[in-house]
């Protein structure tokens, strides 16, 4: 029986914890409780002393229990007969009883009749949580004479951005001579505000520039006729400083390539006030100009952040990282066409430029700098690209049938990087029509062993029909990369196969190795598994190959105009990164006549600058040069740098101004929240490797603690805390955060 109450226990959380109360759910649960108190065919309850209404019920009476045998010594045989005190009786107590429904009432049959708490602990939670639907208490009567007893409200959460102080919170709650409230803010310092005033007044309170943001409560009590407190509610709310966080669109790893370039937006834009101003950066530099929730034509690799700001509330941001199979786009401006357009960075090529996305004719071959002929958007390149196939086209003898197997493997041997587009595998039946089969294969090393994590990759769906039987089907695949990095001998096998069929091997006719065309890419070397010989061929038939830069083309943008001035250095590119305490600054140029040497220039305000260091030019250049130079400065803040290009005749120029920052990057994420069962939290930060966590409940006690967990390690908090309002406290290189944590 003990199984059964504890089973309809656990049904009873599920319905509480998931709000879901439906007949179907219930009615297990109904039925075992009504079987243990006597629905059934023997008209037994199995709870001591308990009998229902009605005709020819029983319950236990001998239970098997410490306290129901007087002493230890008891004589053989005597048990049954005892008189049992009142005192020592067990009811209420759920007995064991049997599999098959039956019960013997004998307390030597421990079997049958033994009770305990753990057998009575899922009975009487399961009892409540029925009463609780059935007849539920009204909860006021324990707390004074409704509406004495009235719960304070503070409305959500708020935020001093774009808001003036005082900043009323109201309990929307009644005053009287026999209410008292006090009003404390428990973090990020605790102090008491207003304590156990019966002024009708109080009921409300200003919070003022000196109190600032923090975690604020209000106590609620209603005094008997005793002047002592017969309810006390209470409600707490979070007055912050600091706009939401930006969420990016699109979101993840970036790599520019297919396409070549992509668009930024904040997706809870509207969520901020009007007032608020953006600025977004690249590598910790400002980008002149772009102000606005969007950021658009992004086609450099980099850090991009996003900044939101408003008068008295602390900034916040987001970053997105973007990499870059591209080369770098020198864009061109000039006041009159032609406009020198170049690439930096180039690796591969040759490089084609043209007039359009889609054009086929280039108006330009083989080059990385190109003038163009009027102002606009051009697209270059990398024709490295390289298509090819390896590996027999027709199946050969011998064929078997294995299903999926873990050994059948076929090897080969990697040159370079390449794409494996598509193969052909050999089936035998095909039992039922799939419109959605596929195939996910496996690269593992030159023995068979898999990598960690393993290298898996799952087809493109395809159509497969019985008429396929004793055909080659192909298989496509999107993203299949295989890199030389991981070996120069390596395998393919299947790994799972959603399709109702039998893949075939082939026991003979093969003749190894296999020479891609062209050559230089991979060869198919041989075989693991099957019947071990030298002329096995495994599965993957007629591979569809490519190695090079499959890219999109890449866009690079002419202007003409009176602002676009020749200069004698075309500086391209201006940035600098923080670590620890030096500062990285780099700088491209595209062109340079007569550049004698670059001056490092930085100040704490932006306006005033000095010199820190020189670095010698090219003089005349009209390829893509780069510079960089390291500031050792041993202090943390925000600095300003630009760059003063000094040509022979003594004559310079300024470039932009490009602030690097060390403000605090540490995020906090807590999902859900509010939240019923527990709730997860992740934590990033760049200052340590570690992290605490405190709950602390509305009197100011820690409730729940983990301490020195790993930063981007998840960890679940809530489970044991009752329903109710939290503050989580997050310390991290020994500054602490603040969250507001509600359980449902």
């Amino acid at each position: 029986m003990a199984l059964n109450a504890n089973s309809s226990f656990l049904i009873a959380l599920y319905c509480k914890l998931n709000n879901n109360y439906t007949a179907p759910v219930l009615e297990k649960l109904h039925k075992d409780i009504d079987y243990i108190m006597g629905a059934n065919t023997s008209k037994r309850s199995y709870i001591v002393g308990f009998v229902p209404g009605g005709t020819g019920y029983v319950s236990p009476l001998k239970p098997h229990h410490r306290n129901a045998f007087l002493r230890d010594d008891n004589p053989a045989g005597t048990d049954n007969s005892l008189t049992i005190p009142a005192k020592n009786q067990q009811l209420g107590a759920l007995v064991g009883g049997k599999r098959d429904g039956t019960y013997n009432d004998n307390r030597e049959d421990y079997v049958n009749s033994e009770v305990g708490i753990d057998y009575n602990a899922g009975l009487v939670g399961a009892l409540g949580f029925i009463n609780s639907r059935v007849a539920p208490v009204d909860t006021n009567k324990f707390c004074g004479n409704p509406p004495t007893c009235e719960i304070p409200s503070l409305g959500p959460d708020l935020s001093t951005c774009g808001a003036a102080y005082p900043i009323q919170l109201n309990s929307n709650t009644s005053a009287g001579s026999t209410i008292r409230f006090t009003w404390k803010k428990i973090s990020p310092v605790a102090s008491l505000l207003i304590n156990n005033s019966s002024n009708a007044a109080d009921n409300k309170y200003a919070v003022t520039a000196a109190n600032g943001a923090g975690t604020y409560v209000v106590i609620r009590d209603s005094l008997d006729a005793a002047n002592a407190v017969a309810c006390s509610k209470s409600d707490t709310i979070i007055i912050s400083s600091t706009l939401p966080v930006p969420v990016l669109s699109p979101t993840g790893s970036i790599d520019l390539c297919n396409p070549a370039s992509v668009d930024f937006s904040v997706s809870n834009g509207s969520a901020y006030p009007a007032l608020t101003t953006w600025q977004w950066s690249l590598d910790g530099n400002n980008l002149t100009g772009e102000e606005a929730q969007a950021l658009l034509n992004v086609r450099k690799a980099g850090v991009y952040k996003i900044t939101a700001s408003i008068a008295g509330c602390t900034s916040t941001d987001a970053s997105i990282t973007i990499t870059s199979s591209l080369p770098l786009p020198v864009d061109g401006c000039a006041s009159t066409a032609p406009i020198k357009l170049s690439i930096a960075g180039a690796t591969g090529g040759p490089y084609n430029w043209y007039a359009t996305e889609t054009s086929t004719t280039p108006l330009a071959t083989g080059v990385t700098i190109f003038d163009a002929p009027a102002e606009g958007t051009y697209y270059v390149q990398d024709m490295s690209s390289t298509t090819g196939s390896v590996g027999p086209t027709a199946t050969y003898g011998g064929a078997s049938s294995w299903g999926v197997s873990a050994t059948n493997t076929l090897l080969f041997a990697v040159t370079k990087d390449f794409t494996l587009h598509s193969f052909k595998v050999p089936f035998g039946n095909i039992y039922a029509n799939n419109s959605a089969a596929t195939v996910t294969v496996e690269v593992v090393d030159g023995v068979g062993n898999s990598f960690t994590p393993k290298k898996l990759f799952t087809s493109d769906p395809v159509n497969i029909t019985t008429a396929m039987a004793n055909s080659l089907v192909t298989f496509s695949f999107t993203g299949f990369d295989i890199k030389a990095a991981w070996g120069a001998n390596l395998g393919l096998k299947i790994s799972a196969l959603d399709l109702n069929g039998e893949p075939l091997w082939n026991s003979t006719g093969a003749s190894y190795p296999y020479v891609s065309d062209p050559s230089g890419i991979v060869l198919i070397t041989g075989t693991l598994g099957g019947n071990g010989d030298t002329n096995d061929y495994m599965y993957f038939y007629d591979w569809n190959i490519s190695t090079g830069n499959n890219c999109s083309r890449l866009p690079v943008v002419a202007t003409t105009g009176a602002g676009c001035t020749t200069t004698p250095v075309r500086l391209v590119e201006f940035k600098g990164t923080r670590e620890s305490n030096v500062t990285s600054l780099n700088w491209i140029t595209a062109s340079e006549e007569n550049s004698s040497y670059f001056e490092v220039q930085r100040s704490s305000d932006g306006k005033d600058f000095r010199g820190i260091g020189q670095v010698r030019a090219a003089g005349s250049s009209s390829s893509v040069l780069y510079y960089t130079f390291e500031d050792r400065y041993p202090e943390n803040g925000l600095f300003y740098y630009r760059l003063k290009q000094v040509d022979f005749d003594g004559s310079h120029e300024l470039s932009k101004i490009v602030s690097v920052s060390n403000e605090d990057q540490t995020r906090l994420s807590l999902v859900p929240n509010p939240f019923l069962k527990s709730s997860q939290l992740s934590v990033i930060s760049p200052y340590s490797s570690s992290y605490s966590v405190y709950v602390i409940d509305l009197s100011g006690m820690i409730v729940e603690t983990a301490e020195n967990l790993g930063i981007g390690e998840k960890v679940d908090i809530g489970a044991s805390l009752s329903s109710g309002m939290y503050l989580l406290k997050v310390v991290v290189n020994g500054k602490a955060y603040h969250l507001k944590m509600v359980k449902n």
